[in-house]
């Protein structure tokens, strides 16, 4: 695996698990202490704990930045190709230097995923725990997000699976600034700044993966 290059798009550990393994042990480290294993992603053997790990993405954001990586560093793929590719699904180059989809989110994909995990737990094909978390990776910069927002989306949450035989107790949202806990028992809301921490954490997960 070249150190200098993007992580290849299948590894044996999943880069997002590892990111959400040392944020939850760094944030709450009397709470967690986790294994990646699988359905769910991360668990807990001790506390019975199973979180699992989803993005709340724009897929066609997702398509774009995965073209790009291979336009910048697969030199036997065909570039313009890859450029229609990119600008069908909304991108930009402008000398190179892409441009992502502009849109205002508010979490809208982090519901999105929320509510495709809870219908997937509901299966009955997960280990089963004491309680179940979720792990959402979102874009939304949210450095000045309007609490209004936030409480909206947790009573989404809350709303779709109350009638659900499994729940997720906990629900943490990842933004590149702020890490939200929700509450989906009791309501409450907490942000906690991590713009300082994020960059040490993915440089952690992303040795963790090369190992």
């Amino acid at each position: 695996m070249n150190k200098n290059k993007p992580l290849p798009e299948h590894t044996e550990l999943d880069y997002y698990e590892c990111y959400a393994k040392i944020a939850l042990e760094s944030l709450f480290p009397e709470q967690f202490d986790l294994d990646i294993k699988d359905k769910p992603d991360l668990q807990d053997s001790i506390k019975k704990i199973g979180v699992e790990v989803t993005l709340g993405r724009n897929p066609k954001q997702q398509e774009i930045e995965s073209l790009y990586t291979k336009l910048k560093y697969n030199k036997e793929s065909s570039p313009e190709k890859l450029k229609r590719q990119i600008e069908k699904c909304g991108g930009k180059l402008n000398g190179g230097i892409l441009s992502g989809i502009s849109e205002r989110d508010d979490f809208g994909y982090a519901v999105q995923a929320f509510k495709r995990k809870v219908d997937k737990i509901n299966k009955g094909e997960y280990l089963v725990m004491r309680s179940y978390d979720l792990f959402i990776f979102d874009d939304c910069l949210d450095m000045i997000c309007d609490q209004s927002i936030i409480k909206s989306v947790s009573s989404q949450m809350q709303k779709y699976q109350k009638n659900k035989m499994v729940q997720y107790q906990y629900v943490y949202i990842c933004t590149p600034s702020i890490l939200w806990h929700l509450s989906l028992q009791t309501g409450e809301r907490k942000g906690y700044d991590i713009s300082k921490q994020q960059f040490g954490w993915a440089m952690k997960a992303r040795e963790m993966v090369e190992e």
